[in-house]
Parts: structure tokens; sequence; C-alpha cells
């Protein structure tokens, strides 16, 4: 046989060869896509899709072809101006301190917060985020389920706090009665939240002059212009938004205390009692009582397990950077942040670190 005649035949049979791989692998990629969507927002494409791609023939027959070593990691968070945006870009900062080690390329991405991010996980939209304890409890019960949802840690607490008009004369949430209070969007974590207590205390929709639904972030606005009489604010403190509202009106903070909150205690465990220091806003001089649930970082399983692995090392190997990047992060602990308000199982990748630093048991 000529040299052209092996070259030819060889040809056909590396041809044969990756047609045969191709139909394999793309009926298991198929069988996986019917399963779990994964189309992350702002990604590369090479990053997640098939290697069945249209393109593999001509990348694997190019003698210019190198492997991108190069991957990259989008965490949904929360608007720009609130805790959830900058704990992540947080997160991502601790990454960027072992770059030379994975060459994970890490931004925050912004939603309007924690049902969002449900929303954008479900369609296979978001890699990471960051969402509330109880919506991850609800997820694992299957009363809202978000298929592929795993979790990597926990953050921080997240409690309840009444911001009020001064001129309204709301010493306590039973004061409400009378007032006009801005709940949120509907379909919005806070809104709902808010509404429990309500409900909980016995204050009825209509014991209130008006219940306004527009963006949290404009409510020091409403507040000060005299539009409203209160919001509330469930977030790591302190908040842009209280802070705002204090600073443009002299804006007061009342805990979610009471019957309330005892009846929510009762019939939730994934809330529990908090306590907000004194001084942590201008002129709150008490300490206040108050209730909340954990901020916690989930990831989708479809993610690559070395990038929530690298995600996770980092954060706790430089916990104390974490610390020093925002107050509601000052209270940091390891054993904290995975036996504390993690409702779903563990991310592969997460899981990986977590059983090397020890405070999950070795697998069997």
């Amino acid at each position: 046989m000529t040299p052209i005649a092996h070259l030819s035949l060889y040809r056909i049979l590396m041809v044969a060869a990756i047609l045969l791989l191709m139909s394999v692998a793309g009926t298991q990629a198929t069988e996986k896509q019917t399963k779990l969507p994964y189309n992350p927002d702002f990604i590369p494409l090479n990053q997640y899709k098939d290697w069945t791609d249209i393109n593999f023939i001509s990348v694997l027959t190019s003698s210019a072809w190198k492997p991108n070593k190069d991957l990259y990691l989008a965490i949904y968070s929360g608007t720009t101006n609130g805790v959830y945006f900058t704990v992540a870009s947080a997160l991502c900062d601790t990454l960027r301190l072992h770059f030379e080690q994975h060459r994970i390329h890490c931004v925050a991405l912004r939603s309007q917060g924690s049902a969002d991010n449900r929303r954008l996980m479900r369609q296979g939209r978001a890699q990471m985020a960051i969402m509330q304890s109880d919506v991850t409890i609800q997820a694992a019960s299957g009363k809202e389920p978000i298929p592929g949802a795993q979790s990597v840690m926990s953050l921080y607490s997240e409690m309840g706090v009444l911001v009020t008009r001064p001129e309204a004369a709301i010493n306590m949430p039973e004061d409400l009665r009378g007032k006009r209070i801005n709940l949120g969007p509907d379909n919005t974590i806070g809104h709902k939240l808010i509404l429990d207590y309500l409900s909980a205390s016995g204050i009825r929709p209509t014991d209130m002059i008006r219940q306004d639904k527009f963006p949290i972030e404009s409510s020091p606005q409403g507040l000060c212009s005299g539009y409203i009489d209160a919001f509330a604010v469930w977030s790591g403190h302190p908040s842009h938004l209280v802070s705002d509202a204090i600073s443009l009106c002299n804006a007061h903070v009342i805990g979610l205390s009471g019957h309330g909150m005892e009846e929510i205690l009762r019939i939730h465990p994934e809330y529990s009692r908090i306590s907000l220091p004194p001084n942590t806003y201008p002129g709150q001089k008490e300490q206040l009582e108050t209730y909340g649930i954990q901020a916690t970082l989930v990831a989708y399983e479809p993610l690559d397990p070395n990038i929530v692995y690298w995600l996770t090392r980092s954060s706790i190997e430089n916990i104390d950077v974490l610390r020093a990047l925002h107050p509601v992060l000052k209270k940091l602990t390891a054993h904290d942040m995975v036996q504390t308000g993690n409702f779903l199982p563990f991310h592969a990748g997460a899981a990986r670190y977590w059983r090397e630093a020890g405070p999950l048991p070795p697998q069997p």
C-alpha cells in the first residue's frame, strides 16, 4: 500500500472515530441537558458547552489549538448598593489571591436578590448565587424546588429591622396600625417576610392606611419625603439602606420583636433569634432584639467542581481578608460557615474542601 493510501486510510479511520465519539457523547450530553439546563450568563461558551460542539473537528485537527487554561465564575448577588453584591465581590477578591494556581476569573453580578437568584438558577443561568436560608430550606423540602441547587457555605445572619420616620411616632411594630408602609415588590423575599411577621403579630392589611410595593432601595427617599412612614429591611448590618435613611432624615431603627417574632420562631426552624448591637447605626444606643435568617452561597450542580473547590478554599484560607471587607463578615468562622444554615446537600467541589479541612466526614 502506498504512503498516500496509508494517509487516506488513516484519515478515514480518524473521522470515523471522531464521529463515533461525538455520537456517544452527544447522546450523553442530550440526556444531561434534559435533566438540568446549563447556560450561565456572561461565561465563555467554551467553558460550559459540551465538547461535541460543531467546531470540535476543526479544533482537534488544528495544529495551533491549545487548551484554554482560564476559567470563569459569575456569582449572582443583589442590588449594587446592597450587602449581597459587596459580599459576592469580596468572595471574588479572595479567589484572586490564588489566581496563578487555578486561573479562575470571578465577577459579582447584579440581581434583584434572593427570589430573583432562585429564578435564575432554575433557568440554568446562575453558576453560583447568594440566597436566604428560607429559600434553600423550601427547596430542600420540595415546597419551592430549585433543581440542581447545592450548598457551598453559609455566610452571615440577615436580621429584620423596621426603619421609621421620626414624625410617625412608631416605637414598636404594633404602632404600624394607621400608618403607611412600603412592603417591597410582590414575589420578593422581603415582601413575604414582613407580611408573615405582620400576620403573626395580628396586624391585618386593613389596619394600615396604605401598603406600597415599590423597590425597597427607593424606601429612604420615600420615607424622608413623607410619602411612607416605615419600611422593613432584611439584610446584614450595617446596611446602606438604613444608613441612608438615618443620614437623610434622622430615621429610627426598631427591632422586629414581640409576639410576632415568637410565633415565627416557633414554626420556622430556619429563623433564629438575633440581637443588633448598640451603635450599629448613629443614634441607636440600645441593643435591638429581632430575628433573622442566614445568607448562604449556593452553587449549581453542573458547575465545574474545581471552581467550587477553589472558591471555598480561597474563602476559608483568607477568612481574615473577608472579615475586613465588610462589617457583616467580621464574625465569620469556618465552623459556622459549614455547620449553620446549609439545608441543601453540598456541591461536590465544596464537599471536597470541607472534607479536606475536617468539618465533613470522609466519603465511605
